[in-house]
This record gives structure tokens, C-alpha cells and sequence, in this order.
């Protein structure tokens, strides 16, 4: 099986992670390819700007350990300054948590008028054309980030993509009157399949000023949903798995992490039966395939 490990955004958190990313790559003599922001402009986004900055959350380091075999280093000032443009169109979408959380909505607002949603998908798509463009054939490609590991993943040669099986719940409206939306993101930080289904995977970025104008996407991340259910023969696969994030144990469960919402209140206002009864009968050694559809709002 050949397998190419696609990294993408800035280098941050690399010491935490590199021990998992390198055992992997020598595991499956894996390619290593990257796409990264050039970290001396990191102050650029503010949710970068508020982390410490390592000694090794620098492109040098990462080419020190990872030896890619193709690698591309940009400045993200000057692609902010491009597509904030696009992001800007953003404001005319509605802002779910104005009524009970407007912190979280000024976040939401943030993240795509500044361009950084943009810059994400950007970089997801980069790193995997450089895979394409070059003239070695795979099995298998991973979307990869240098800030999250994940412990007990096995990689898999399957005509489906695979994600861990951490969800995060959103609601749109007050949970105690009117749970009247419920939105489940798909943890898009982590992504493996075969080539032909990873390139749909990185193309969200063409598709996202389209996207503004067919649905309303809460959180900004849950834009992931609505791209793969346009596919719907696409399998998913989920499975079980530590995640790590930012060098903090993230979840080693079989299930959800529940986000904005009360305690125990997942299961009962959950509005997607197909996809809650494959969570239920996860265990840590099974995994689930089942179709992509999304239950994101149609304007």
C-alpha cells in the first residue's frame, strides 16, 4: 500500500505531534507533502496569534523531521488581503447564535470575513495537488494537519474517506424554548482515501461562494456536510480514536463532544437518526460506513 501524508496551514504545535506523524510515515513509507503558511507571518490570524510560539513551529524544523518530498511555503498576509473580499460576502448570511450566544457569532463572522476560512481550504487543496502533481501513484492520500495526532488509527486502502468518529453538536436557537436546529460537524482536521476521492475531498474551496448561496452552514466547519452530501455514493468510514489537539488529549470515546449544548441533551434533540444509530453501535475496535447527507438549513 502507498501512502502519501498530505500537511497543510502553519506549523504550530510540531515538537507535540511529530512522534505520532513519524512512527506512521515510517510505518507505511509514506510520502510526505506540504503545503504551509510561512510562520513569521502568523500574527496574521488572530486565532494563531494567541498560541505560544515554539522554538519548532517553524518551516525549517518541519523540513528537518518530516523530509518532504515536495513542499511549498506562502504568506498568508497576501492571501488574506486577496480573499477577505470573498469573505466579506459572508455578513448577508445570518448569524445563528446572535439570540443566545453573540460571542460565538462574532467569532463565526470573524473566521470567514477575514478570509481565514478561505485560507484553510486553500491550503487543504494545495498540499493535495502537490501530491497529484507529481508523478508517483498512491493508494491512499492523508489530509494532515502538524497540530493533531491521533493514536489509534490504522490506515486502511478502502473506496470510502475516513474520518474519526468525533462529532461536534451546534444548535441554532435556544435550547430550552425551541431546539429548532441541530447541526453535526464533521471533524475535518483529519481525512484518508483513495486519490480520486480526495481530490473531491480539497476542492471545498471552489465550491464555497456557490455554497453561501444554497444553504446556511453553522458552524463555519459544517460547510464540510453540505461538500461531501453533494456526493451521495461517496462511503464514509468513521472511526474510533484518541485525538490530540494542540498537545491536549481531545476524546477516547465512542460517540460525540457535545458543543454549546446542556449536559445530556445530544441524544434527545439529535435530528439525524441514520447517523446517531451508526454512532451508537461504535465500539473502539469496530468502524462504520455509511452514506454522507447533510441537515444543513436550504435557503
Amino acid at each position: 500500500m502507498k501512502v502519501a501524508i498530505c500537511f497543510s496551514g502553519f506549523p504550530i504545535f510540531v515538537r507535540q505531534h511529530e512522534k505520532f506523524w513519524l512512527d506512521l510515515i515510517d510505518k507505511y513509507e509514506a510520502d510526505v507533502y506540504a503545503s504551509l503558511w510561512d510562520e513569521r507571518h502568523s500574527s496574521f490570524y488572530k486565532n494563531i496569534k494567541k498560541y505560544p510560539v515554539q522554538k519548532e513551529d517553524t518551516v525549517e524544523y518541519f523540513e528537518s523531521i518530516y523530509k518532504p518530498t515536495s513542499i511549498e511555503v506562502e504568506d498568508p498576509k497576501v492571501f488574506g488581503e486577496t480573499f477577505r473580499f470573498l469573505g466579506e460576502e459572508y455578513d448577508e448570511n445570518p448569524k445563528p447564535h446572535v439570540e443566545y450566544s453573540p460571542d460565538q457569532s462574532k467569532l463565526d463572522y470573524e473566521y470567514f470575513s477575514s478570509g481565514q476560512m478561505y485560507s484553510m481550504l486553500y491550503k487543504t487543496w494545495r498540499a493535495n495537488m502537490l501530491c497529484n502533481a507529481s508523478s508517483k501513484e498512491y493508494d491512499v492520500v492523508v489530509k494532515a494537519e502538524t497540530c493533531s495526532s491521533y493514536a489509534n488509527m490504522k490506515i486502511v486502502n478502502q473506496n470510502s474517506i475516513s474520518m474519526p468518529s468525533y462529532f461536534c453538536c451546534y444548535s441554532w436557537s435556544n435550547w430550552k424554548s425551541n431546539p429548532s436546529y441541530v447541526q453535526s460537524g464533521l471533524w475535518f482536521h483529519l481525512a484518508f482515501g483513495p486519490p480520486h476521492l480526495m481530490y473531491y475531498f480539497s476542492s471545498l474551496i471552489f465550491y464555497l461562494r456557490k455554497y453561501f448561496d444554497e444553504c446556511l452552514f453553522f458552524p463555519a466547519e459544517s460547510v464540510y456536510n453540505y461538500h461531501l452530501s453533494r456526493r451521495p455514493n461517496i462511503n464514509m468510514r468513521f472511526f474510533s480514536s484518541e485525538i490530540k489537539r494542540k498537545g491536549k488529549v481531545l476524546s477516547e470515546f465512542r460517540g460525540f463532544h457535545e458543543s454549546c449544548t446542556p449536559s445530556g441533551g445530544l441524544t434527545k434533540h439529535f435530528k439525524d437518526p441514520a447517523l446517531e444509530a451508526s454512532i451508537k453501535k461504535l465500539d473502539l475496535s469496530e468502524d462504520c460506513i455509511h452514506k454522507m447527507h447533510s441537515k444543513l438549513l436550504f435557503k
